[in-house]
Formats: C-alpha cells, sequence, structure tokens
C-alpha cells in the first residue's frame, strides 16, 4: 500500500496541525480508520504528556527497519495490532524524562521502563475505545529494546511515523491486521 502525495499535500504533513495530517493520510488510503484513531490518539498523548509542539517529519510503510531504541507492544483480541515507539537516544531519554518524572541519562531499563508506561497508557486508551466499539482486545506485555534491532513486519505492512519533539525524533510504529 503506497500513496503519491502533491508537494501541497507533503508540506501540509510536515507544517499543518496534526488532525489535517492525519486526514491526509487518512485520504490517501495511508491509513485506515483504526489506524488513523490509533495515530491521532498516540500523538495526542505526546503533545498532552511529553511535547506541546511537535511536527509530523514524515511517513513510511516497510517490511523491514532497523531502529536505535525503543518499546513495542501487541495488541491481541479481535484484531492484532503491533505498536511500538522507537526514536533516537536523545528523543528516547527525553520521552522517558518526562513522562517518568525523572532525569534519565543513558538508555537502561529505568529508562525503558518509562516509555514502556507512555506506550501503556497510549494503548490503554486504545483498546478502551475500541471496546466502546464493540472490538475486544487485551495488552501483551511491553518488550523493551536498548540498543539497535531490526523489526519485521508478518503480515502486515508496517507503518512508521516520525515526531520531531524538539529533543530528537521519535517514532510511532504499528500495524493492525484485521
Amino acid at each position: 500500500m503506497s500513496a503519491t502525495f502533491s508537494d501541497e499535500e507533503l508540506e501540509l504533513i510536515k507544517n499543518s496541525d496534526v488532525d489535517e495530517a492525519v486526514n491526509i493520510l487518512y485520504r490517501n488510503a495511508i491509513l485506515d480508520p483504526l489506524g488513523a484513531d490509533y495515530v491521532h490518539d498516540f500523538i495526542d498523548n505526546v503533545r498532552n504528556y511529553v511535547e506541546p509542539e511537535i511536527k509530523i517529519t514524515g511517513i513510511e510503510e516497510f517490511d523491514s527497519a532497523k531502529i536505535d531504541c525503543g518499546v513495542e507492544q501487541v495488541l491481541m483480541g479481535d484484531q492484532v495490532v503491533y505498536t511500538g515507539i522507537f526514536g533516537d537516544r536523545d528523543a528516547i531519554l527525553s520521552l522517558a524524562s518526562v513522562f517518568g518524572m525523572e532525569e534519565f541519562n543513558e538508555i537502561d531499563a529505568d529508562s525503558l521502563d518509562a516509555v514502556s508506561e507512555f506506550l501503556n497508557l497510549t494503548n490503554g486508551l486504545y483498546v478502551s475505545a475500541r471496546s466502546d466499539n464493540g472490538i475486544e482486545l487485551d495488552l501483551d506485555p511491553p518488550m523493551m529494546y536498548p540498543s539497535e534491532q531490526t523489526i519485521v513486519g508478518d503480515d502486515g505492512t508496517v507503518f512508521r511515523i516520525g515526531l520531531d519533539i524538539g529533543a530528537g525524533t521519535l517514532y510511532v510504529v504499528f500495524s493492525v491486521d484485521v
């Protein structure tokens, strides 16, 4: 699944408010309704809990990709939803420090635990909203990756959306197998 964006749409994705960017991704068949809901909710949580001034730096679809560090969590039930937060060291430490309300200076179990809690919060809200629509999902425990890993998509397309949070770039990574 890929789409071609006009120059105007690319600029809107990178420079406009996040709501409009997610709408453009949805209209261009990059995101299905569930994916659009997830990305929108994820970005709202980054704005509310980590950094209010963020920009989408891009979106890509992949079968496999190398990541620096981060966490992932799978939601299982009526659907299988793969989710993750990855990024460069500075972005992950910034998210961990702000959300964990303490200063983290290295990627370790404690800093990644704070990132896992953020992902768990986001996914918990998503699961609750899906339940209201009759879709039952359970949260698997988050997995932590303190060093470079390769993410491989199994049966579906995996999307990675870059978010500039000032301290670096975070990537929300997800795939919905319906």
